[in-house]
């Protein structure tokens, strides 16, 4: 996943949140997240984009993801991780 700028973080819940947006940072992909609200698990804001399941919204939130200042996102990111 490394290699990609976006990754698609897809959840198979509405409700719950696994690994696999975690997954996305520690590779230094801007996640494209569906699943429920990031920032009701203690995600900041702008660390991930939240798409609703339809291909229109995921469109429109990877040109979002794609259009930012990615290296500040990724100091975000890190600061994030690493911060207790």
């Amino acid at each position: 996943m490394a290699q990609y700028k976006v990754a698609l973080v897809i959840e198979n819940s509405r409700e719950l949140m696994t690994e696999k947006l975690f997954d996305a940072f520690f590779a230094g992909c801007v996640p494209v997240y569906v699943g429920p609200n990031p920032a009701d698990f203690g995600i900041p804001g702008g660390l991930a984009f939240q798409a609703s399941p339809d291909a229109v919204s995921v469109s429109v939130c990877i040109e979002k993801a794609l259009a930012i200042d990615y290296e500040r996102w990724r100091r975000e990111v890190a600061n994030f991780l690493t911060n207790p």
